[in-house]
Formats: C-alpha cells, structure tokens, sequence
C-alpha cells in the first residue's frame, strides 16, 4: 500500500511526462495545421473549441462532487456504498451526454450570428456537429474516471489517454499533410474518445473487480444531500469560468473577427498548455488531500495546506516568468512575426494566466474538501463583475480584446482573489486568513523583482533569431533560480520542496 506522498509523486510524475509528450505532439499537429489549412480554419476550431466547453456545462460540475463523496466509503473499504454510488453516477453521465446532445443542436441556428466573416468553402454545420458528437461520446463510460480519481490512481487513466492522444495526433497530422481535410481530421478526434474511454471502462472492470461485483447498498441520505449540495455549488463555479474565459473566443469572432481568433488561439494554446500541465500536477495530489480530509485532523491539514500553497506559488512563480520573458519569442521564432499581439496584449493575457494559478490550490482544497456549497455566490459575483465591465469595454469604449481580457483581469481581482482563500481557512482550516496575507505579499515582490531584472536584461538584447532565445532562456533560468533561492531558503516549505525533489530523483535513479 503506497503512502499519500506516493501516490502524490506517481500521479504528478505521469501526469506531467504524458503531458508534455502530448503538448509536443500537439504543437507539431498545430505548425500543420496552420500551414496546410489556414488561420480561419484554425480561428473556427477555437471558436467551436469554446461554444463546446459552454454545453459542457450541462456536467453541472457534477464530477468533483462524485470523486469527494468517493472518498470516505474508500478510506473505510465500504464497497457495496462505492458500488452504489458508481451506479447512480452512470446514470447522471448517460443523462449528461443526452443533455449535450439536444443542447448542441439548439445552438445550431445561432452559428451564423456568432461566426463574423468567414468565408471559407468547409461546411461549417458539418463541422460543428462532428465537434458536438466528440463532446457528447466523451460523456459515456467516464464515470469509470472517477473511482480512479478518488483511489489515488488517476495515473492509470493518464497513461490510456496519452497513448490514445498520441496516436491521434500522429493520425491527424497525416491527414492534413496527405488529404488536406479537416473533417477527417475531427472524426480521428472522436474514434479516439470513444475507444480511449472503452479501453479505460475494461481496465477498471479488471482492476476494481471486487468493487463492481459487490451487492450495491443504498445510497446514504446525508451522501444525497451532500451531493446535490456539492453539484449546484460546483455548477455555479463552472458556470463563472466558462463565463469569464470560456466566451473570450465567441466574444472576439463575433465582434472583430475569426483572424484574430486564430491569433488569440495560438496564444491561448501555449498558456493554457502550461495551465493544465500545473494543473496536472496540482490536481493529482487533490485525492490525497481528500484522503486526509476524510481523517479530521485539522493541524495537518493546515500544515499540508502551507506546504501545497507554497508549491502551487513555486509552479505560478517559474512559469510566469518564463511566459513573460518568451512567450512572443517563441512564436515568432515557430509561426511568424504576422502571428503576433502586441507586448501589452501578451501581458495581460500573462497576467490573467497567473491570477488563475495563483488561486489553484485555493480551488482544489474547495474541491477535495467538499465545500462548493460554502462558496457558492462567489461565481455569481465574479460573472456579474465580469459580464458588466466586458460590455462596457467592448460596447461601450470600443476596448477591443484587451478590453475583454482586462474584464477577465478585475473580476478576478475584486472577487476570486480574496474570497476563495478566506473560504479555505474559514471552513477548512479553521483559521484567518493573516499568514496568507503576509506570504502573498511576499510572493508579490518577489516576483515583481525578478520581473524588474528581467525587463533590465531585456533591454541589452534586442537581436532576433533561435541562438538569442537560447541565451535569454538560459538567463532568464539563471535569474528566477537565483531569486527564487535567495528568498525563500530559509522558510520550511522551500525544505519540504527541496525534500519531494530529492525524493522524486530518488526514485527515478
């Protein structure tokens, strides 16, 4: 039986080889892509990208609360209420997928208000229920992730999906090369689901054997209640993200057109890359700490909870720092100075990148510790925030995108940064909010600073080209190693990061 820190370390361990070996993969399909099928082709597979994590809202952020009320019947080897429980979630996916199905279809007619300028020869309806069809099959047998999620072994179901996604990949990039046709290029996208999910329904079947064969009980009352509680809490919560990020893409098709949301799309492709390789890696620690949730003790959760938000800021703190530095390097150097925003727009998308990763371990102790309901007119406000200041920059001040991303920036600030956290120590850990405070303050100068040194070394580097995005790399590591050290070398939670690092070399040599 592996310990907490175990599981912790294999499951972000796999997590984060899969990951890049498929982000990789992702930006060669992504160079083809371009090349062989355009920037508004690519602006209308983000477009629907987006439209198609809206309709996903009807999954009513049902999926955290499955894997927290998992936890406790686990812990306890209580098989026939897990068994129960596996079985009322398999109807609610059945549901789910069905409700995306006839959802999707209602958004058809609205397809020519939301797409501006396109005029290319694709048939956008096909298109879009090709991507309507791959949402709608993801939702059928994924409930079988979910016992895998709340046992600590989410790595199982890592490693099916980076095989599935990789040979997709491999597909996809030849179809556009050979055949040019994007069509086919979706249809590898939904084979692939549907036989990922097939192939991860088997393994647990296999694995779980004395689970799934076990008389189910009936579902507790109070587990009901909780559940229902947990799912409206989380709906709520998805509902505002969808609303603050997920509509950026709809919002710049429909006002200033499908080019620049090819841009935006390449952008956002990078950072929300980044953005779910942390959350990767933060995400496979959530069922240890549902884990030691389940046990009640306070003081080692506050203890963990200190070490984990130090390394969530360690992860927010490197990568938005080499983001700042390279980021429009990088994509001059892969795809062309045509495909560029202005420092400004890169920024406040940089920005907003780091605002969400900040708040990470806030949202995954929310999550694991079952208290969505607790937080549950946070999303109203921050989509209200949201919704006002997007109209009244895009409507109103003709802001254009940086109006939308900036409304993105001040909701965030005015409701997401304090409430979330004051919630965790509130209910959680059962204390205020003071040391977060003090260490917040601390992590904002120190970033400012190695920002600040950052933009001063810039200054002496004004050529273009690989070799001088090789040397500011290696600088820009020297310089955030260096001030991340000087720093923070003497607080006990940069020697619990040093002692997982070694542990993890440890286990690799």
């Amino acid at each position: 039986m592996k310990s907490r820190i175990q599981y912790a370390i294999l499951n972000s361990g796999i997590n984060s080889i899969a990951f890049i070996l498929n982000l990789i993969l992702k930006f060669v399909s992504r160079s083809f892509f371009i090349k062989y099928l355009g920037s508004e082709l690519l602006g209308l597979n983000g477009l629907f990208t987006s439209i198609l994590s809206m309709l996903s809202l009807a999954e009513l952020g049902i999926s955290t609360s499955i894997v927290y009320s998992l936890y406790e019947p686990i812990v306890h080897r209580r098989d026939g209420q897990v068994r129960a429980l596996m079985t009322l979630y398999k109807k609610v996916y059945t549901l789910i997928g069905l409700s995306v199905a006839i959802i999707g279809i209602l958004v058809i007619p609205l397809l020519p208000i939301i797409i501006k300028e396109y005029d290319g020869n694709e048939n956008v309806y096909y298109i879009y229920i090709l991507f309507l069809a791959n949402s709608v099959v993801s939702y059928f047998f994924t409930y079988n992730r979910s016992l895998l999620n709340a046992d600590q072994k989410i790595y199982i179901a890592t490693m099916n999906d980076a095989v599935i996604q990789a040979i997709c990949v491999v597909l996809q990039i030849i179809v556009i090369i050979f055949f040019r046709n994007y069509q086919l290029y979706l249809i590898i996208s939904m084979l692939g689901t549907v036989i990922g999910n097939l192939n991860l329904t088997r393994i647990v079947k296999k694995s779980y054997k004395h689970i799934l064969s076990t008389k189910p009980e009936s579902v507790e009352p109070q587990i009901i209640q909780r559940l229902k509680e947990n799912t409206m809490g989380g709906f709520l919560s998805k509902l505002s993200g969808i609303v603050v990020t997920g509509t950026d893409n709809i919002l710049i098709s429909s006002f200033i057109g499908l080019s620049t949301v090819g841009v935006y799309s390449n952008y956002w492709m990078i950072i929300s890359s980044i953005q779910g390789l942390v959350s990767q890696i933060m995400n496979s620690i959530t069922s240890s700490i549902g884990n030691l949730g389940a046990e009640g003790d306070i003081e080692k959760n506050r203890i963990f909870y200190k070490r984990y938000n130090f390394i969530g800021y360690a992860l927010c703190f490197f990568c938005t720092i080499f983001l700042y530095s390279l980021i429009n390097p990088f994509i001059s150097l892969w795809i062309g100075e045509k495909m560029l925003f202005s420092n400004e727009i890169a920024y406040i998308l940089i920005f907003n990148f780091s605002l969400y990763l900040y708040r990470l371990p806030n949202l995954i102790f929310i999550n694991a510790f079952g208290i969505s309901w607790m937080v549950r007119h946070k999303p109203i406000w921050e989509m209200l925030v949201n919704a006002v200041l997007s109209v009244l920059f895009l409507v109103v001040f003709k802001f254009g995108l940086m109006g939308i991303l900036f409304a993105t920036t001040l909701s965030s600030l005015f409701v997401v940064s304090w409430w979330e956290p004051y919630a965790v120590h509130k209910y959680i850990l059962k204390t205020s909010t003071r040391s977060y405070i003090i260490s917040t303050i601390q992590f904002l100068v120190h970033i400012g600073l190695t920002i600040l040194i950052i933009s001063i070394v810039q200054l002496f580097l004004k050529s273009n080209g690989l070799l001088n995005f090789i040397y500011l790399s290696v600088i820009v590591a020297f310089i955030s190693i260096t001030t991340f050290y000087v720093f923070f070398r003497e607080i006990n939670e940069f020697n619990y990061l040093k002692y997982l690092c070694k542990k993890i070399i440890m286990r690799r040599k």
